[in-house]
């Protein structure tokens, strides 16, 4: 979910909540941050804690433990839909009793106020809760999100700075030139072990079957941390299917690179691991909504290029063998 200026929500990993306290000590907290937020918070902290292929996680410095021992200061590397930004981030509990609309009026009573001049967007998310995000003109930011469960009740704070120009990006987001080598390489692999099984089913590189009753089986290869969420399945003919086949698939990782880049790279290396004897189709009627496809008459066999685009700026590409029954 995208915060209504285009910033992205809360980490899945949530700060420790806050002890219930005063509107005052919510004010002493997010007054430093914004002071800092330029700065990047660096008195704010002391130093690495952690690190993971989306953040680097700070240690609180002592002053700002003393009265936010719960917060969480943190680099949160570029994604596909914002750049690189520095956060200070927390979790304010609140009467369980307390409603939503209590929940909006303490929020613009005691944050609008601190963030004077800056832009606000505001909205609903998926489950009813409200968000507030507020930007300044200086690439500052204090996002706002209510929540509330059976044991929970209150808001989420982030106050952000976006960095002039990214440094740190997600994993796959910006694919370095060893990725590119490595999916590449990967997709050949995939294209030339199932076309060499592809006539037989893939029954040699069927492995663990995860659904029997509807033909679902893990493959008993991989191909590497960027080519995964493959399976081969079994579609015989119904009422409703009247193609049946069986058919080997992985998918790639959520990828932030340009589709253009991407999909020509993964056509390259399908395209190169072909044998001889597939022939490129482009009849709509067989094509789709596929961006590629090749077949080979002989045996009935397909290799096709799908993609997904992900409502966070990525795009996920699905590669498919099939083997057609009749």
């Amino acid at each position: 979910m995208l915060c209504g200026a285009g910033f992205p929500a809360a980490r899945a990993a949530a700060p420790t909540a806050l002890a219930l306290s005063t509107p005052q000590r919510l004010v002493a907290i997010v007054l430093p941050a914004l002071a800092q937020g330029s700065a990047n918070f660096a008195s704010l902290h002391g130093g690495v804690s952690s690190t993971d292929d989306s953040d680097i996680y700070y240690k609180l410095a002592p002053g700002f433990k003393k009265i936010c021992p719960g917060c969480t200061i943190a680099d949160e590397f570029a994604s596909a839909s914002a750049g690189e930004r520095y956060t200070v981030s927390g979790n304010w509990p609140v009467p369980p009793t307390w409603t939503l609309a209590q929940k909006d009026a303490y929020i613009l009573k005691y944050l609008a106020p601190l963030v004077s001049g800056y832009k606000l967007s505001h909205g609903k998310n998926d489950d009813g809760e409200h968000w507030f995000d507020w930007l300044s003109a200086t690439h500052m930011f204090v996002y706002v999100e209510t929540y509330h469960s059976k044991t929970t009740n209150g808001f989420s704070i982030r106050v952000g700075h976006y960095i002039p120009t990214s440094v740190h990006f997600e994993k796959w987001v910006k694919l370095s030139t060893d990725q590119r080598d490595g999916l590449s390489k990967a997709v050949a692999s995939f294209v030339q072990l199932g076309v060499q099984n592809g006539a037989d089913n893939f029954t040699a590189l069927r492995g663990k079957a995860t659904d029997k009753d509807n033909n679902y089986f893990d493959p008993s290869v991989s191909f590497g941390d960027i080519l995964n969420s493959c399976d081969i399945d079994g579609i015989f003919a119904t009422s409703d299917e009247t193609h049946p086949r069986w058919f080997f698939e992985c998918e790639t990782r959520d990828l932030g690179a340009p589709k253009s880049e991407m999909l020509e790279l993964i056509r390259s290396a399908v395209a190169g691991a072909l044998p001889y004897g597939f022939t490129v189709t482009t009849d709509p009627q067989y094509l789709g909504t596929d961006d590629y496809r090749w077949d080979r008459s002989s045996d009935s066999v397909a290799v096709w290029i799908w993609t997904f685009a992900n409502d966070d700026g990525t795009t996920d590409y699905h590669i498919q063998i099939a083997h057609f029954l009749s």
